[in-house]
């Protein structure tokens, strides 16, 4: 028989599967709000059955002068809202194995009863997203074209953790941090990391160089901000350096194919003044 927790980790798990990326515009807004103390999140909402059903949210608890009212506590939804149609396939997900989705609307408080839980579930139907497409808007006499569907391309694996290769000394062998992926987050932030870095003393005002291209005796880097490097999902490793580091130590050779080449290309890229050519 199922646990508790289990049947809780599963449906977190389901209500993920149908839960829609969460706003990095507005995740920085509120991490801006509440730069001189914590900010939690994000989390999601996957017990409460109301309009806000699996969207992703932060919490704030230190008064905000400028909230509505007087000054309180904040929270604030940052992922757009499922559909109406996606909310009822939790609904059936919580029917069927035994659980209570709260609703104070209702009276009803969450409740797991593992005698009704059976086997646990818990990928999305596949026709989920049919909920989110609407062709009823199509104007009177108006059909659609014929699309024939030739090949499908598959969605980029996306790794839950990035490992950092991060060479502090000369002649040193480098530290292998590990960071986990957040969720719904298609990149690794490094701001994110604030207090795991730290732990590396990497802060998030410091200069690194990350590699952009190895072969012996020969290595590329470009120069970022801890806290302006993005590393998306589909890299498994990246390679990155103290400014102060001149003399690497031999086992570099086998890192360079994690040479990760569109940094170079980055607009939060820090340019070196000798690299900029003289305008004419």
């Amino acid at each position: 028989m199922p646990t508790k927790a289990s049947v809780l980790a599963a449906l977190r798990s389901f209500v993920d599967g149908l839960s829609r990326p969460y706003s990095e515009e507005k995740y920085n807004r509120c991490v801006q709000d509440c730069w001189d103390h914590d900010l939690f999140g994000p989390y999601l909402q996957f017990k409460k059955d109301d309009f806000h059903l699996g969207q992703w949210y932060v919490l704030c608890h230190v008064d905000h002068p400028r909230a509505r009212g007087r000054p309180r506590p904040t929270f604030k939804y940052i992922s757009p809202p499922l559909t109406s149609v996606q909310r009822g396939q939790v609904r059936d997900w919580a029917a069927t194995h035994g659980v209570t989705l709260s609703s104070p609307a209702r009276g009803r408080e969450f409740n797991i009863d593992v005698t009704q839980a059976g086997d646990l579930t818990i990928d999305p139907a596949p026709t989920d997203q049919a909920g989110v497409i609407d062709l009823t808007d199509l104007s009177d006499g108006i059909r659609s074209p014929s699309v024939e569907i030739t090949r499908v391309v598959p969605a980029p694996l996306l790794r839950d953790v990035l490992l950092v290769y991060y060479f502090f000394e000369d002649k040193t062998m480098p530290k292998i941090i590990e960071l986990r992926a957040r969720a719904s987050i298609n990149q690794f932030l490094m701001r994110h990391h604030e207090r795991q870095l730290l732990d590396h003393e990497l802060k998030q005002s410091d200069t690194i160089d990350i590699l952009t291209f190895g072969a012996p005796g020969f290595e590329m880097w470009s120069k970022f901000y801890v806290r302006d490097l993005a590393i998306p999902r589909t890299i498994p490793a990246i390679v990155i350096s103290r400014t102060r580091v001149h003399k690497f130590h031999p086992s570099i050779e086998a890192l360079y194919e994690y040479a990760y080449q569109d940094a170079a290309k980055l607009p939060e890229r820090i340019v070196d003044p000798d690299d900029v050519p003289d305008s004419a």
